[in-house]
């Protein structure tokens, strides 16, 4: 099973954008999403980064193939 970090970060790459830049923008504490690597983020957080990288918190959190389900 992927994480939601594996996702963030497979995106991210595709993005070509740091999880650094991404956990700036969506204006998170300081290295907030590689601690999500053993927690689960709060809804808000997973919307803000969700928008960030333009996906839908779906596919973060594993629940579609689809980055932009219509």
């Amino acid at each position: 099973m992927t994480t939601i970090y594996e996702r963030i970060k497979e995106v991210s790459e595709k993005r070509k954008m740091s999880i650094d830049y991404i956990n700036d923008t969506a204006g998170l504490s300081n290295k907030a999403i590689y601690g999500w690597k053993k927690s689960t983020p709060k809804a808000d957080n997973l919307q803000k980064v969700a928008d960030v990288l333009n996906v839908s918190t779906d596919y973060l959190l594993g629940r579609t193939d689809e980055m932009n389900p219509t």
